[in-house]
């Protein structure tokens, strides 16, 4: 089960510039032991910055940083067979992206998620498998 609240906000700072913030609570339990899924944070805490021109047409930017507190996961550098390890760890990775439309209805992106690479292997590694890059495109119809 997994059962949480998230929270969300933004505060312009200037003519074109905003302040992103945000927090996420998770609880994530196994039903029928109780017992803490690994492979996810309990908290999770995001401040962010983005540019958003009035003109469409132009490009947007925005960097966040993710800190995920309280990650819950199997150690396999001290587990050994039969005896497996839960730890936590804090950490925070850093996200950057880029947006412009071609038209109303169509949007093409680029970004970079995770840009220091921090890895988190296990069988439910919750997107952080590494760096990643994305590139496309939005349509609405």
């Amino acid at each position: 089960t997994l059962q949480g609240v998230e929270l969300y906000g933004s505060h312009r700072l200037g003519k074109n510039i905003y302040l992103n913030a945000g927090y996420t609570f998770l609880d994530a339990k196994d039903k029928t032991s109780n017992k803490r899924l690994t492979d996810r944070a309990k908290h999770q805490v995001t401040f962010g910055v983005s540019y958003q021109p009035e003109n469409i047409y132009a490009w947007d930017l925005s960097f966040d940083l993710v800190s995920n507190i309280g990650y819950y996961f199997n150690n396999g550098d001290k587990s050994s067979m039969g005896n497996s390890v839960y730890e936590t760890k804090d950490f925070t990775i850093a996200n950057i992206m880029a947006s412009r439309h071609l038209n109303k209805d169509t949007k093409i992106y680029l970004g970079i998620d995770n840009i220091s690479n921090h890895q988190n292997f296990g069988n439910y590694a919750d997107g952080n498998l590494g760096r990643l890059y994305r590139v496309g495109m939005e349509y609405k119809f």
